[in-house]
This record gives structure tokens, sequence and C-alpha cells, in this order.
């Protein structure tokens, strides 16, 4: 496969794809003024959504955009924890990927850079990546071989319903997420629930080195990989 083919079947893939990344910091660094004045100077254009708290309230908060980055305060947890800033990517899947001749990644630093934000206040770094994959076998059914022979039979009977299958697999480090912690979930996509994967990828440290070098290692590759283990021998 030539370069510019994997380049189109990269972006096919990317587009529809979503990354959001959540900073949390041990105190605050900057002001709302500073925080606004950043991304204005480098050239984000503003506008309101609403965003909903831990508690489930809903406000009215800034978002800053440009291009496919998306940048705002989140609300805080609680009255004595700083707002979280949140980075959303649309139609990226690799942070590494270049993006306004930047690769992503980079900008998200240079911002936090800009906001006085160092290794030592960060108190959470959280990566959470949804996107589909394209199979030849059906999700359902491969999900379904990775249990053991004659456990969906006997639950059926147990239940009372029949060809019941295996919807979901989750694999984690630890539930609830952690400090350092990483969490897959595959189900079938409800509008392609026979040729489409939902992959969902979250991974959260308390270390900005740890951060950096999950970056480096995820990719669609990774996800590739994933789920053609799963589909071999299915």
């Amino acid at each position: 496969m030539s370069m510019l083919e994997e380049f189109l079947m990269s972006s096919a893939r990317a587009v529809g794809s979503n990354i959001q990344v959540t900073l949390q910091t041990k105190f605050q660094t900057f002001t709302p003024d500073t925080f606004q004045r950043v991304l204005k100077e480098k050239g984000f254009s503003i506008a309101t959504a609403q965003v909903s708290a831990p508690t489930g309230q809903v406000s009215q908060a800034q978002t800053f955009s440009k291009g496919d980055l998306i940048v705002l305060l989140g609300p805080s947890p609680s009255p004595q924890t700083p707002p979280p800033i949140l980075f959303q990517i649309l139609n990226m899947i690799d942070l590494k990927l270049t993006s306004d001749g930047t690769a992503m990644i980079d900008r998200i630093k240079e911002i936090l850079t800009r906001l006085n934000i160092v290794p030592d206040v960060i108190a959470s770094i959280t990566f959470n990546c949804t996107t589909t994959v394209t199979t030849s076998q059906e999700p359902t059914k491969v999900l379904s071989s990775r249990l053991r022979p004659g456990v969906l039979k006997s639950m059926s009977k147990i239940l009372g319903f029949p060809r019941l299958q295996l919807m979901t697999m989750r694999l984690g480090t630890e539930f609830p997420l952690e400090k350092h912690s990483l969490q897959v979930l595959l189900e079938p996509l409800v509008t392609a629930p026979k040729s489409q994967y939902y992959v969902n990828v979250i991974f959260t440290s308390d270390n900005q080195k740890d951060f950096n070098d999950f970056i480096r290692r995820f990719g669609e590759v990774v996800i590739d990989k994933i789920v053609k283990l799963l589909s071999k021998d299915a």
C-alpha cells in the first residue's frame, strides 16, 4: 500500500472520530481573562455552549475554536477545585498528526505553557477517544466467540431467552478508573451493527510523562491490531 493510500484510509477513519483531553490542575495558574487572551492571540474564535457539571447542573461557558480544535474551561468539580481545561479534537484519532502545520499534541502543549501549567501542577490528565472500525466479520458473533463455549447457551436457558449474544467487551486495568489506568470498550455500532465496531479508549494519569508515552504509542494501528486480534479464529 502506498503512503497516499494509507493517508486516505487514515483520513476516512478519522472522520466522525473524536478525542477529548481533560486536564485538571492542583491549583489555579491563570485567570479567566488570561485564558481568553491566550486563545484569542492564537487565533481562536469565541462562541457560547452549554456544559454539564459533575453535579448535573448545566451552565453556559465560552468555547474557543480553531479548525478541528475546541478549548473551554469546564465546570469546577467542587468549590475548592480549579475548573478543568477541556480540549475537544474533531475528526482525529492520533494526537501526533499535524494540524495547522504543528502536531496536535504540540498545539495543546503550547497552550498549556502559555497558561503557566507545568508537570508539577497537574493533578490528572485524561485522554478519551471514540471512533469506529469497519470489519468483515459481524461484531456480535466475534465478541460472543470470546466466551467459553456453552456459557451463552447456559445463560439463555437460565433466562429463558434463546440466542443470547455478547454485545459489549470492556477491557481495563481497574474499575473505576484511577490515577494511572486504561479502559477499552468495544461494541457493535448502533447504526451498522453487522459491520462496524464502536470503540472507546480512555487513559488517565497524574503524570505528564506517562501521558506523553501513551500518546506516542497510541494511534489507528493500535485500534486495528485490537480488532484483528479479536477476530482471529473467531
